[in-house]
């Protein structure tokens, strides 16, 4: 049984709508009964839970009940999830609401020393895949990234074991150049076996980090079988530097709801016979009040591509 503290109620809805925006317009929003099905041969669309994360904290079921209200087939996690309340708690409220977990991001410190333990997370949850999205500074060279690289393949191995795929998703960083002639996701890519290590390719982080997807798929087929779509105001990327960590900045500056930037997310998509894609996921790492016609906006935009 769920904790009070996770069922809705008053004052957990009022948090919510707080955490939309607050105004008429976002409780509005919140009350209205706007869907975006999913029609007989679309693809399923799924979300980051990091996407609505304040929201999570004041109301995980009220969180969760809104994004399968506005159409989503499904979540991907990440373990601020089930840190903050027990994982069987959070199960249970993602089997109240109804939506399913394929994936789960997982912290850097469990699954790079415990993988065994990243495994039996990420099978509680449902999931098929278990995904690591960080690379600690230290290891961003050339040594570094062929350290981590090896330690994938044992990772995956071992996470196979209990028929979870392990996947890395990547940032911008792993696309600058370094002390060698690679950069850090070539390195991946190159050194773990593709049968063992998996990729989630986060479309902006991608295109912020100077590389074009379509030729990334075209290098590597089928490496990439899940994928994070959140758009880009591109005209704001030529005043962006490599090796610039100011997140914040990237959030407000060139960060936007799936459909207001310019990424050609439905021609890439339309490519998933090279790149493998079977998993797509939007995202907006501090998306614009309100809450609830944020993730709509993103949502509608997907279901409107012709793949």
């Amino acid at each position: 049984m769920l904790s009070r503290r996770f069922v809705m109620g008053g004052a957990a809805s009022t948090i919510l709508l707080a955490a939309c925006g607050g105004s008429e317009d976002a409780k509005k929003i919140m009350t209205e009964n706007v869907t975006f099905k999913r029609k007989a041969g679309q693809p399923e669309v799924g979300i980051q839970t990091y996407t609505i994360r304040n929201a999570m904290e004041a109301d995980t079921v009220a969180a969760l009940r809104m994004l399968k209200e506005v159409g989503y087939d499904y979540i991907e996690s990440n373990d601020r999830d089930f840190t903050r309340i027990p994982m069987a708690e959070f199960k249970a409220a993602v089997d109240e609401v109804g939506l399913k977990v394929p994936a789960t991001h997982i912290g850097f410190e469990t699954v790079y020393k415990t993988p065994e333990k990243a495994a039996e997370m990420a099978k509680t949850l449902g999931c098929k895949y278990g995904i690591l999205s960080w690379t600690p500074e230290a290891y961003r060279s050339t040594k570094g990234y062929s350290e981590v690289a090896a330690r994938f393949n044992e990772i995956g191995e071992v996470m196979l074991k209990d028929n979870i795929r392990y996947a890395y998703h990547n940032h911008h960083f792993e696309f600058w150049e370094i002390d060698g002639p690679r950069n850090g996701m070539e390195i991946y890519l190159e050194e773990t076996d593709p049968e063992k290590v998996w990729f989630e390719l986060d479309l902006f982080w991608t295109v912020l980090g100077r590389n074009d997807p379509p030729a990334l798929f075209k290098k590597y087929p089928g490496r990439f079988k899940l994928c994070h779509i959140k758009d880009m105001n591109t005209a704001a990327l030529a005043d962006f530097e490599e090796g610039n960590l100011d997140f914040d900045t990237i959030h407000k500056g060139l960060m936007v709801n799936v459909g207001k930037g310019d990424l050609p997310f439905e021609k890439w998509l339309q490519m998933s016979d090279v790149s493998g894609i079977e998993y797509l996921i939007t995202e907006h790492d501090a998306p614009p009040d309100p809450l609830r016609a944020s993730v709509a906006q993103s949502l509608k935009t997907v279901r409107g591509y012709n793949l």
